[in-house]
């Protein structure tokens, strides 16, 4: 992983300008704040409905290179998107009606998507289309809920770090993996694929890391307590344990040198 990429990649959102209601949804003229400040281009912008977001986007957008969407839940299309040729990075948290992403054949500058707790959103066919996107994040940070279709879409991008923390995906077929050059980072529950899986992904993409791409993961809690990688895997305490995590590493390092040039489904 070269130095710049891992720098961009732990930069956080700026906070940026705030844009939020005093009641329950922004006005028009709320929004418009942004009128008296052209030069703004990161803006964080909390209780839009449909109307307000085609007048958030419509007459600011263009001059914003991040935006971040927090608890726009009314937002039901987000098409408009799509027209914003500087925008850099785009978070949002929330959202009850979006069911599709937008185009972003037009987002030449798009490097960072990151989306959490959308509840109709299980589809990421479009993904494909950004020129230039390099770190993608979709999962939970509330409730455990979200459920996408595949990765597939992923296959022949250039996406460098791919983040997965939602309930589950129903196709996990990982042999798109082949067909991402640039993967560096894939990360995803521990329990979400068999341990198998998982050795498949270790043994045949090395360069590839994650949290979970390992016989175990750690937890601090009371005390430092283990949980083996795989769906329905135990976790356990680190203390007085020691055999048996011995015994899951040799089990799982058996397993990468087992799947080592095999093709997916093994």
């Amino acid at each position: 992983m070269d130095i710049g990429f891992e720098n961009k990649m732990f930069q956080m959102f700026d906070t940026g300008f705030l844009i939020s209601p005093r009641g329950d949804r922004l006005t028009t003229d709320e929004i418009d704040i942004l009128e008296r400040f052209p030069d703004v281009s990161t803006v964080q912008i909390t209780g839009l409905d449909q109307q307000g977001f085609e007048h958030f986007i419509g007459k600011y957008g263009k001059q914003l290179r991040v935006i971040n969407f927090f608890k726009n839940k009314l937002v039901q299309d987000w098409s408009a998107l799509g027209e914003l040729t500087k925008l850099e990075r785009i978070s949002w948290f929330h959202n009850q009606r979006i069911e599709k992403l937008w185009d972003m054949s037009g987002n030449s500058f798009l490097e960072l998507i990151d989306l959490s707790d959308f509840t109709r959103l299980k589809d990421l066919s479009g993904i494909e289309k950004a020129p230039a996107l390099e770190w993608f994040r979709i999962g939970d940070s509330i409730w455990d809920k979200t459920v996408i279709k595949s990765l597939e879409c992923f296959r022949g991008t250039e996406v460098r770090r791919l983040d997965f923390s939602g309930k589950d995906i129903e196709d996990k077929d990982m042999s798109f993996l082949a067909e991402m050059p640039r993967l560096e980072i894939f990360n995803f529950p521990a329990n979400l694929f068999t341990t198998e899986q998982i050795a498949w992904i270790d043994g045949n993409y090395p360069q590839i890391i994650g949290t979970a791409i390992a016989p175990y993961v750690t937890y601090n809690y009371d005390g430092q307590k283990i949980c083996v990688t795989g769906k329905r895997k135990p976790s356990f305490a680190l203390e007085g344990n020691e055999k048996r995590l011995k015994k899951c590493v040799d089990n799982y390092t058996k397993l990468v040198e087992k799947y080592k040039g095999e093709p997916f489904p093994m």
